[in-house]
């Protein structure tokens, strides 16, 4: 749900609109390898003590005694083998492979039917779950647009790009197994990566606050939910150049373009399904509506858009000792005003699961669309994140 927002180019009015960038919190690696040590360890099997003599008194022969010689106590048995089926003790087993889940396994909310989902930003899912989470990103996205001469004539193609840096903060929260409450905040910076780009596009910041409501139900294997959300978002962009230009047209001093700031509230309502297909693997998709409402200065716009999702979930940890899980997502954004371009975005992600109540790993993330006729938006992202559910 990480976004770049407004980003415009010389005369360009597209908006460069590209997804949000991770790298982990060095915090979050720490809290990662603290969770490993802290984690369940593996009952050895301790032998008894030898059983101690009798001090009942002597029970042989006395002094000078011609009697028999007294019976010696057997040694003490040691410890038992293990039963049929059981492996020996210290052996190393995947997580649910002794059929009866821990507490955090039975209470971090992502768990359907055998299946404890990969969960990914990118895609919403139908979950009711209580976390937080910390993710810190970065990314690069390049924008071609056609060059025209002084006389309006095309006379090739220009190339910027753009570096992002962005953090977010994350709190869940599940009343009841059939509700959750969740809120976010995000800020985010850019700015263009070479001379030219920075000339032309500036420098840009910004945040995010969102908030919302779900409400979900399973029955056997699926699991369905609706969700509700709002938001508002503030961008703010600063530009040199243009204010520069807009003066010597104007004849006077210009600050209108000098720092731009525009304001965005949204609501989204969304339809979500989850299926567990195997205790390894699962698979969920996502239907929403997005309707924004904009006001840059002194210009209002009002535009909806539709996102369509759908992600596979896969968790070695079942079945495998590897406590490691796969993730991949599609979605699409169609908007709805004129002569708008779709949105194409794709993710990959390599998690680590050994803990249910932990996922931290990196996602990889790539952008594509056509913002209008021969301009074109291609960007790269890596987020690197932790959450923690309880």
């Amino acid at each position: 749900m990480l976004a770049i927002r407004s980003l415009r180019v010389g005369s360009c009015d597209g908006e460069f609109a590209a997804a949000r960038y991770g790298l982990a919190l060095a915090a979050g690696a720490c809290v990662f390898w603290i969770s490993l040590v802290d984690g369940p360890g593996v009952a050895l099997a301790q032998e008894s003590p030898p059983a101690e003599a009798s001090q009942a008194g002597p029970t042989g022969r006395e002094l000078g005694s011609t009697g028999p010689s007294p019976e010696v106590s057997a040694p003490s048995p040691g410890p038992l083998p293990p039963s049929a089926g059981q492996p020996p003790a210290g052996t190393p087993v995947a997580r649910g492979e002794s059929g009866v889940d821990s507490p955090t396994e039975a209470t971090s909310g992502r768990r359907l039917a055998g299946h404890e989902f990969v969960l990914s930003e990118f895609v919403p899912p139908p979950f009711a779950i209580t976390q937080v989470g910390l993710v810190t990103g970065i990314g690069f996205a390049r924008l071609t647009a056609p060059e025209v001469d002084d006389f309006g004539e095309r006379s090739g193609t220009a190339s910027f790009s753009v570096g992002a840096l962005e953090q977010i903060a994350s709190f869940r929260v599940a009343p009841s197994p059939y509700f959750g409450l969740r809120a976010t905040a995000a800020g985010i910076a850019l700015i263009g990566t070479d001379v030219d780009s920075a000339l032309t596009f500036g420098a840009s910041a910004g945040y995010d606050l969102s908030g919302g409501a779900l409400a979900t139900a399973a029955s056997g294997r699926v699991r369905l939910s609706g969700s509700f959300d709002v938001g508002l978002n503030r961008s703010y962009r600063f530009n040199l150049v243009d204010a520069i230009v807009n003066s010597v047209n104007e004849g006077k001093i210009n600050r209108s373009t000098l720092l731009v700031s525009t304001k965005t509230t949204w609501i989204s309502p969304g339809l979500h399904f989850a299926v567990a297909l195997h205790d390894a693997v699962g698979v969920w998709a996502s239907i929403g509506y997005r309707h924004e409402f904009t006001r840059t200065d002194d210009t209002k716009s009002s535009d909806g858009s539709l996102k369509v999702g759908g992600a596979l979930s896969v968790d070695f940890n079942p079945v495998t000792p590897l406590p490691v899980g796969l993730l991949g997502t599609y979605a699409v954004t169609i908007p709805f005003a004129d002569d708008a371009q779709k949105v194409h975005e794709l993710t990959a992600g390599f998690l680590y699961t050994g803990r249910s109540n932990l996922l931290v790993g990196p996602e990889g993330r790539m952008t594509l669309s056509s913002l209008a006729p021969g301009v074109d938006l291609t960007a790269y992202e890596a987020i690197f994140g932790l959450r923690y559910f309880w």
